[in-house]
C-alpha cells in the first residue's frame, strides 16, 4: 500500500508502481482505514477484558467454594458436638443427675440448634452444587 497525499488515502502498491497492467485500481481513504483499525483494536481489547473478567469470576467462585467447604466442616463438628451433648444429657437423666423437665428442656434446645445447623448445611451444599455448574460467557455482538 502506498500513501498518496492528493487522495488522502492509500492505493495498491502494484497499481502505484506498474499501473493498470499489473493490478486494478483500488484505494482506501486514510480516515476509513484508521476507523477500521481502531474498531478492530477495540474488539481485541474487549475480548481480553472479558477474558480477564471471566478469570476473576472463576477465582471468586473458587474462593467461595473453599469458604463453603470450611464452613461445612465447622457445621459438621458443631452437629457432632450437639449430638454428644444430647447423649451426655441422656446419661445424666438416666443416672438421676437431672430431672425429666430439665432433660426435655435441654434436648429441645439442642434439637432446635441441630435443626438450624442442618438447614444451614443444606443451604451451603446447595450453593456448592449450584456453583459447580459451568460458567458460560457469551459477549454481545456490538458494531
Amino acid at each position: 500500500m502506498w500513501y498518496r497525499h492528493n487522495r488522502n488515502g492509500y492505493i495498491c502498491g502494484k497499481y502505484a508502481k506498474h499501473g493498470n497492467i499489473a493490478c486494478s485500481h483500488h484505494a482506501i481513504k486514510e480516515q476509513q482505514l484508521i476507523e477500521t483499525i481502531l474498531t478492530d483494536l477495540k474488539s481485541i481489547y474487549k475480548s481480553f477484558e472479558h477474558l480477564d473478567m471471566e478469570n476473576q469470576i472463576k477465582n471468586k467462585v473458587h474462593e467461595l467454594q473453599k469458604k463453603n467447604a470450611v464452613r461445612l466442616q465447622t457445621i459438621e463438628k458443631q452437629i457432632q458436638k450437639q449430638m454428644d451433648l444430647k447423649r451426655n444429657a441422656l446419661k445424666k437423666f438416666i443416672g438421676g443427675d437431672i430431672s425429666q423437665e430439665d432433660y426435655h428442656d435441654f434436648v429441645s434446645m439442642v434439637q432446635d440448634k441441630l435443626q438450624h445447623l442442618e438447614m444451614e448445611k443444606s443451604t451451603i451444599k446447595q450453593v456448592m452444587v449450584d456453583s459447580q455448574s459451568p460458567l458460560t460467557y457469551q459477549p454481545s455482538e456490538s458494531k
